[in-house]
């Protein structure tokens, strides 16, 4: 997606509900002020706008903004939220698992929390000494995490 227009056409074809006039209520501002996003007059969003927007869409403000990452990676409108940050830092690496963005944004908090607690762990470990994972005696951070998650999960 090149154009802001063009994010915002996509956002919207995926949110059949939200009409034009539903973001300009929750921006507080004209309609005719989003036709101007739809047809391209206005190049970029920013503030409470593009965050008002992002949030009505369900999609990561960064991506709307820019266009770089995923737009549905997770992100965190609101800090209090506990969400993972969409930050430009995080953005610029878009999502960088296998499993789809989609599924993530399905699981619980308490799920998300084990998910990175485990990531967490694992990034911390030696990358240089995986056996860690695969050894039946290790008793590390990793696999005490692997277990509780099994718990969890099942």
């Amino acid at each position: 997606m090149n154009t802001l227009a063009d994010r915002l056409k996509e956002a919207m074809s995926e949110m059949p509900e939200v009409k034009a006039v539903d973001i300009a209520r929750a921006c507080g501002i004209r309609s005719a002020s989003i036709v101007d996003w739809q047809t391209g007059r206005t190049k970029k969003l920013e503030g409470s706008n593009l965050l008002a927007t992002a949030e009505l869409l369900r999609v990561n403000p960064w991506w709307l903004a820019t266009g770089r990452g995923h737009m549905r990676a997770p992100y965190t409108l609101d800090p209090g939220r506990g969400v993972v940050s969409g930050a430009p830092s995080d953005v610029s690496l878009g999502w960088p698992f296998s499993a789809n963005v989609q599924d993530y944004e399905k699981l619980t908090e308490a799920q998300r929390s084990v998910l990175d607690s485990i990531v967490s762990a694992f990034l911390s470990s030696s990358l240089s000494d995986l056996s860690v994972l695969r050894s039946p005696t290790a008793d590390g951070s990793v696999r005490a995490t692997l277990r509780r998650a099994r718990k969890v999960a099942t």
